[in-house]
């Protein structure tokens, strides 16, 4: 169910009886969030009622739990003037049902704004309404008051844009040729401790050679906000084996929130795959070097590899399973 819906049943009915409404009546608890989902995309009135179908089941959940039916329990609520039950259906005022949106309203809007003072939109004349809740009447309302030196666009069958556009992209991918990174994507790395270090203290300890080595380190590849061309390569980087017989190398792949992270264990910083490199020829032991770039802005993450002593060279994608 929706937070918008269960947040505020929660109110009346408590939360005892919701999760033990969604254990024992798993398809009445998503009919409710289909009646919820079903209302928010349709026009809402100023004045009247809004009604939503309600399982008999959730008052007698109320009965069991609460000793008392869901009736009982709205006229002892805040809701009393403004929420009635009769028989299978909840009639709520409209502004009361307009009302549960407005904290989910706040927040969209307290993001787009955030977004529009970045300098990588700078110059922007339009926002474009994609995903189910774009049809909601309260919400194109808000925007628009809200942002009225921009155009708002709202397509037709806003809740399958989404879907739509990934068809079309499938079918032509050229059809987007530049992205904007949510996250900063980088790989987790180590390195020799050194008294110079200069990141936060990770972890520590001897490797295979009895070196001391510092691990989880986060190198970055590409930081959230950045602009990625598909299929452009970033900077190369050379990779070597860590000990003499080594017959690959792996490194993991992680997402963060953060624009500069440092460390793979910070929060907010997210495991999101590995990549696996296979060395033939292990003759040159840790000295055998590979060339590697990784690639971005297509469906998937792709690392070209370039084995500096062969000339082979080979792509790889991450494996998000792994």
């Amino acid at each position: 169910m929706s937070d918008v819906s269960v947040s505020n049943i929660n109110r009346i009915t408590g939360p005892v009886v919701i999760s033990k409404f969604k254990s024992q009546h798993l398809e009445d608890y998503i009919d409710i969030f289909r009646e919820f989902e079903s209302k928010k995309r349709k026009p809402i009135p100023s004045t009247g009622f809004v009604t939503i179908r309600l399982s008999t089941s959730l008052s007698e959940l109320c009965k069991e739990f609460r000793e008392t039916d869901l009736r009982e329990l709205l006229s002892k609520s805040r809701y009393e003037s403004k929420v009635k039950v009769l028989q299978d259906k909840l009639r709520l005022d409209s502004d009361i049902f307009n009302e549960f949106f407005e904290p989910t309203v706040r927040e969209i809007n307290s993001h787009v704004e955030n977004i529009l003072k970045e300098s990588s939109v700078d110059g922007c004349a339009a926002i474009l309404m994609v995903g189910g809740f774009s049809e909601s009447s309260v919400l194109q309302k808000n925007v628009k008051s809200t942002f009225k030196q921009l155009k708002v666009i709202i397509p037709n069958e806003a809740n399958l844009a989404v879907l739509k556009g990934a068809v079309i992209f499938g079918h032509k991918p050229t059809t987007i040729t530049e992205r904007i990174c949510k996250f900063t994507y980088g790989e987790g790395s180590s390195h020799r401790y050194s008294a110079r270090c200069n990141h936060p203290k990770g972890r520590v300890k001897k490797d295979e050679n009895g070196d001391l080595r510092c691990y989880n380190i986060f190198d970055i590849l590409v930081k959230a906000g950045q602009s990625v061309k598909v299929d452009e390569e970033q900077p190369e980087q050379i990779f070597t084996p860590i000990i003499d017989n080594q017959t690959n190398i792996s490194t993991t792949v992680y997402a963060s929130t953060s624009t500069n992270p440092q460390l793979t264990t910070e929060d907010g910083c997210k495991l999101i795959g590995t990549l696996t490199v296979p060395i033939s020829d292990t003759s040159s032991g840790r000295n055998h070097e590979f060339g590697a770039s990784f690639i971005f802005g297509g469906t998937e993450i792709v690392i070209k590899v370039v084995d500096k002593e062969s000339g082979e060279m080979m792509l790889k994608s991450v494996d998000f399973l792994g």
